[in-house]
């Protein structure tokens, strides 16, 4: 994803239109959903090589299509570009996150049909699951890989609801850089795509500021996905209830990401940025000193439902930040955005199995202070500045 983010986003959207993009790389998705019904080495590795390839201009080609969308619907209606932009990304990631809602209930109804969902663990194996030891989690016999016939019907109905969102995308109208509707596009050389991303990354202040943020909400994406589903939850409470708990973490993520469009115009971005800060903060921290046990089941609930706030929160309005900013170089700013997310993804998972749990909650924590401190500084600039702004092509001065 990273190398597709950085190298293949820009060309795909110029060349082919946000429209084609989506539809291809959505098929992507559909054969790494289809490797899944026969997982092994042959077939994994090259659906999950298509599926990253695929990744870094499906979510560009989305969120630049969003921005163009947004500012045609702020020009129409007087609203603020920044405003049109937030109540967007926001009504987009409620739908995003309203798959997780039919997802985790769809796996959670489906896993609680095995019989060995009822095995539990002693509190000495449930604090080594929580700690990340290796011994402990691989040998859980609440992490058994469930029978195939579950697995077939799960991703039997991922993989249909995908091929129904192509069919759905072919019927999109597609619109042109500037937001109007799509009537032809001027393609630039493939090399000077590369330039004009590689050339924002290194030249603008305010991307460079946004990359904590970006790195953070990669790697917290990865814990949640690697560490709290597995060594916390499924180590702890069985692979069957992992459903239930990311179900609370969609319904949250949902209604938060419904929500914030509308609150954002009122309030602005600083109230709910601190927000996300104190909920993730506040979750880490009480995991790294407090160790868990099956009857704090409810607690775990409130934690997921805190982190799904915080992920809805950050993803719309770091999204909706990257397209007020950069409103004149939307491709390669949201380019970037993916490369830094999916470089956060890759770290977490590079050291996942060889860090302890605290270590990577310690690592968290730093840099979510790092990105806190960078956020505040973007918003005194956007603020003091008070217009549309980027680095112009030396670097040195902000317009």
């Amino acid at each position: 994803m990273v190398c597709s983010s950085m190298f293949l986003s820009s060309v795909f959207i110029d060349r082919l239109g946000q429209k084609v993009t989506m539809c291809i790389a959505m098929s992507m998705y559909v054969i790494f959903m289809a490797a899944n019904l026969y997982p092994v080495w042959g077939t994994m590795v090259p659906a999950a090589l298509l599926c990253g390839l695929a990744a870094g201009p499906l979510w560009a080609s989305q969120s630049s299509f969003l921005s163009q969308l947004s500012r045609c619907y702020a020009t129409n209606t007087n609203t603020k570009p920044k405003d049109s932009l937030s109540y967007f990304f926001g009504i987009f990631y409620m739908c995003v996150n309203a798959s997780k809602i039919s997802g985790n209930l769809l796996a959670s109804i489906v896993l609680k049909q095995d019989e060995r969902s009822n095995r539990s663990m002693t509190r000495e194996e449930i604090e080594d699951c929580v700690a990340n030891k290796q011994d402990a989690v691989d040998n859980a016999t609440t992490l058994e890989r469930p029978d195939d016939t579950m697995i077939y019907s799960i991703c039997g109905t991922w993989i249909g609801l995908a091929i129904v969102g192509i069919i759905v995308l072919v019927f999109l109208t597609p619109m042109t850089a500037d937001g109007d509707i799509s009537k032809g596009r001027k393609r630039k050389p493939i090399f000077s795509k590369f330039l004009a991303a590689a050339n924002h990354c290194w030249n603008s202040k305010l991307q460079k500021l946004m990359i904590p943020m970006t790195l953070y909400f990669g790697i917290a994406s990865g814990f949640l996905t690697a560490d709290f589903t597995k060594s916390i939850i499924g180590c702890t409470f069985g692979i069957h209830t992992v459903g239930d708990f990311m179900l609370c973490h969609g319904i949250c993520n949902t209604v938060s990401a419904s929500l914030l469009g509308h609150l954002v115009k009122h309030f602005g971005h600083l109230p709910f940025f601190t927000i996300t800060f104190l909920c993730y903060g506040g979750v880490q921290a009480i995991l790294i000193v407090w160790k868990p046990g099956t009857e704090h089941v409810y607690i775990f609930f409130i934690f997921a439902g805190m982190w799904g706030v915080a992920d809805a929160i950050l993803k719309t309005q770091v999204l909706a930040m990257y397209g007020h900013l950069f409103a004149d170089n939307t491709e390669a700013a949201f380019g970037n955005y993916f490369v830094f997310e999916a470089t956060g993804f890759i770290i977490s998972f590079s050291y996942s199995t060889f860090v302890s749990t605290d270590i990577k909650l310690y690592i968290l924590l730093v840099l979510l202070v790092c990105s806190a401190i960078s956020y505040y500084t973007v918003e005194y600039i956007d603020r003091k500045y008070n217009t549309r702004r980027d680095v112009d092509n030396d670097g040195t001065s902000i317009s």
